[in-house]
């Protein structure tokens, strides 16, 4: 039932920034939706007045309705902004704004916020956290790295200076932010990062240990059960892999993000947590739903590349080829120097059957991250596809150098040798591989073969 309750919420004094005139607190028209939620509309042209008087960019488009619980939240935020008009009364309205990704509002606020109080730590870390939200990065990584400089002990901070790392493609630098916080970390978060670091250059053993530790910290930890069961699929262990993936999905906290409680200060969480949550259920979805829910992520947070591999691989999945190798293009120019994005376009024209076209993204990779053990594969596969199986041998035998505890590397570099008639190496390799894990898929069949 539509019930309006409210009115104006009167006039309060404005302590002045500049000349700014006095303000009024925007009128609020309080009812309930039809699913029975109760919301709030606030006036535009009273919201438009308020926000022009304390320095913020009036909305371009009329507002939508909020939930009640956040436009009274929202309505204390400006009453505080009026009395005082302080770098936390700033950060404070800030955030409803970035909750609603009204961007440019968001963003005015935190940059008031850091001005108004250029030592502290925490609005410098809020706006980094936002800039980078909006694809911003070298701005966001600026103000992370003076963050850290004023409070090296918030370990957010320095995991989110990481990520940004990790998304440009440093990898080393993400490493060592990384490592740098274990000592002091109770969370089980950047051992979750160094093993996606670690499966990300097909060393899924050295992953397998860290997410040992993370699930340890915190057996809950839905992102950790998650990587986990990669780790273990690229180790054959596909049970134990399927048992990690369901208390991965079903996880009350799927895909954790980075623990980060000075920026919700009772503030609702953003509409992006519950995009993530759907996206931990893509993997039980069907091909038009997971593209559905990957389509929505990607609206969502435009400027994240690595969900559109995600949707690449929705496409790709459900045969719409062509959308699959455009959304990886766009990812591959959001990231010019993303190794990992030309991996995964290697990747699909290998799986097309474009083998020059496999060789060619794989080198590309390769360029950027020497290390990438999955494009050393892909580049090997390539040229074997291209009847240069003698060149597949060093690219083989030097993802073995950078896996060697990864049985399944050794059932594929000693196929290479197989190709190239290299029986004796072949064979060697297969029990090298067995060692380590008896149980490895293919590994005692291959073996078999050239005995």
């Amino acid at each position: 039932m539509l019930c309006v309750l409210a009115a104006g919420l009167g006039f309060l004094a404005w302590a002045r920034l500049s000349s700014a005139p006095v303000a009024s607190i925007p009128s609020m028209r309080f009812f309930e939706r039809s699913d029975g939620m109760p919301v709030a509309e606030v006036d535009a042209h009273e919201l438009a007045t308020f926000l022009t008087s304390v320095g913020v960019p009036p909305l371009a488009l009329p507002p939508p309705p909020v939930e009640a619980a956040v436009a009274r939240a929202m309505a204390r935020a400006m009453e505080a902004l009026v009395e005082a008009p302080t770098a936390a009364s700033y950060g404070r309205f800030g955030q409803f704004f970035d909750a609603l990704r009204m961007n440019e509002q968001a963003r005015a606020c935190f940059e008031r916020a850091v001005a108004l109080a250029p030592g502290e730590h925490r609005w410098r870390h809020t706006l980094g956290r936002h800039l980078a939200t909006i694809g911003e990065s070298a701005a966001a990584e600026a103000h992370f790295r003076r963050a850290t400089e004023l409070d090296p002990a918030y370990l957010p901070t320095r995991w989110r200076l990481a990520r940004l790392c990790f998304q440009t493609d440093r990898g080393g630098e993400a490493e060592s932010l990384l490592r740098g916080t274990l000592a002091a970390a109770e969370h089980p978060y950047p051992w979750a990062e160094l093993a996606q670091l670690t499966l990300g250059r097909g060393q899924a053993a050295e992953a397998r240990e860290l997410l040992k530790t993370a699930l340890e910290r915190d057996p809950t930890y839905g992102r950790g059960h998650a990587l986990m069961s990669q780790a273990l699929t690229v180790l054959g262990e596909r049970e134990r892999a399927a048992a990690h993936a369901r208390r991965g999905r079903y996880s009350i906290k799927s895909l954790d993000s980075i623990p980060d409680p000075i920026v919700r200060d009772g503030v609702r969480e953003t509409d992006s947590v519950s995009y993530h949550r759907i996206a931990a259920r893509s993997s039980a979805a069907g091909g038009a739903e997971r593209i559905a829910l990957w389509e929505r992520i990607c609206r969502a947070d435009p400027a994240n590349a690595d969900d559109k591999i995600q949707l690449s691989n929705a496409y790709l999945g459900a045969g719409r080829t062509e959308e699959a190798i455009a959304t990886l293009e766009v990812a591959m120019a959001q990231v010019p120097r993303g190794a990992r994005f030309r991996l995964s376009r290697a990747q699909l024209a290998l799986r097309l059957g474009d083998a020059a076209g496999a060789l060619r993204y794989a080198d590309e990779a390769l360029a950027l991250d020497a290390k990438t053990t999955a494009a050393l594969g892909v580049k090997c596969m390539a040229l074997v596809s291209l009847s240069r199986a003698s060149e597949a041998v060093a690219p083989a035998e030097r993802a073995l150098e950078l896996a060697p505890d990864n049985p399944q590397i050794y059932l594929f570099v000693g196929s290479v040798y197989e190709r190239n008639g290299r029986v004796s190496e072949a064979a060697a390799t297969y029990r090298r591989g067995l060692a380590i894990d008896p149980a490895t898929p293919g590994l005692r069949e291959a073996l078999e073969r050239v005995e």
